[in-house]
């Protein structure tokens, strides 16, 4: 029924319960788990040696999260995949996309924050959807539009059915090469 389950730990002892319950369902439906935790940092450090002590102190936390989910799992005979990953913003090494006009190498740290507080969802397309949007908004509707300003329109004909009626795509930008 289940191919993937995707778990969230915070290291509490009700999120380990759900991974009891998550262990079930896996092993059930032999499915993938995967779990993912953040790592936070509840300050914003004034300097760098700040940021290694805190990231050091968050990094053994989770490492004993880790130990025991993974202590959960093999006791359950499921494999877990487990996932850290920051709770604040993190620079990319590289971008290639054709959608230049949303390639954020690293969020600045008040659009971090807004997003974190107010987007529920995050939806990406693939460069090859990008183009079919392009596409679609020069034949069909005769407008030309950057890649980046026709990320809606990709993520729309991606999965029409995900988005409740009536919906809007936002079209922007004018800033590409025939």
């Amino acid at each position: 029924m289940f191919d993937k389950i995707l778990h969230a730990n915070d290291g509490s002892e009700h999120a380990f319960h759900a991974l009891t319950l998550a262990l079930a369902v896996a092993k059930q439906n032999n499915s993938e788990l995967h779990m993912i935790s953040v790592e936070e940092i509840d300050y914003m450090p004034a300097f760098i040696e700040e940021v290694r002590e805190e990231t050091g102190t968050a990094a053994r936390r989770f490492h004993s999260v880790l130990q025991r989910a993974r202590a959960m799992a093999q006791e359950h005979n499921v494999k877990l995949h487990t996932h850290v990953v920051a709770g604040h913003p993190v620079p990319l090494e590289s971008m290639a996309t054709i959608a230049d006009g949303i390639a954020v190498g690293c969020p600045g740290e008040l659009p971090y924050r807004m997003v974190r507080e107010l987007v529920d969802d995050v939806v990406t397309v693939s460069e090859e959807s990008l183009s079919q949007a392009l596409l679609l908004c020069l034949e069909r509707a005769k407008l030309v539009v950057e890649p980046a300003g026709a990320a809606a329109v990709a993520a729309l004909m991606d999965a029409p059915r995900t988005f409740e009626p009536p919906v809007v795509a936002v079209l922007s930008g004018g800033n590409i090469d025939p």
